[in-house]
């Protein structure tokens, strides 16, 4: 997972116009990367199985365990969702708030939810890709214009991140419990 997300660095580096290393130089020398074996059961009638959110991070790849289990949907910009098909071999790359930040809205963080309906769990190796902790998180200056003026406030990957972990953990515990 990191040479390919080594790969998709130097391509959204080029895509802004910046040299193919940027984003590997800048913030992927010691990345903090954690892997999470997810499994969504067939959830009960209108439940989704895992709620829309972005991911804090820069960079999530997503493998499902078969063809055959759905699940993972991706929001459009006018707000209907789009079923995404993978497989164990092809993963899903879901950029994340981090990369929204950096770029000033030019990328933007994928929403997404997975609605599992078929009559099979769907299980998933989620790879989340923080970047370096230390890294500076500040918009692009080829992301910056007067017509587009910066929009977030220079942190960390290690900032950022550790923030909205511990904003989703609160609203986790003050959740009503069924």
């Amino acid at each position: 997972f990191l040479d390919l997300t080594r790969l998709l660095l130097r391509g959204l580096s080029l895509a802004l116009r910046l040299e193919a290393k940027y984003f590997e130089q800048l913030a992927f020398n010691h990345p903090v990367s954690k892997v999470l074996l997810a499994n969504y059961p067939t959830p009960d009638k209108d439940e989704a199985s895992c709620g829309s959110h972005t991911d804090c991070g820069f960079l999530t790849l997503v493998c499902q365990d078969s063809t055959y289990a759905s699940g993972l949907q991706v929001q459009r910009q006018d707000g209907s969702w789009l079923a995404v098909q993978s497989d164990r071999y092809t993963p899903v790359a879901n950029l994340g708030d981090l990369a929204q930040r950096w770029t000033n809205d030019m990328y933007r963080s994928s929403r997404h939810r997975v609605l599992n309906l078929s009559a099979m769990p769907r299980r998933s190796v989620v790879f989340f890709n923080n970047l370096d902790e230390d890294a500076e998180v500040d918009c692009l200056q080829t992301c910056v214009s007067a017509e587009r003026p910066a929009k977030y406030a220079r942190t960390t990957c290690g900032e950022y991140v550790s923030a909205k972990l511990h904003e989703m953990r609160t609203h986790l515990a003050e959740a009503p419990k069924p």
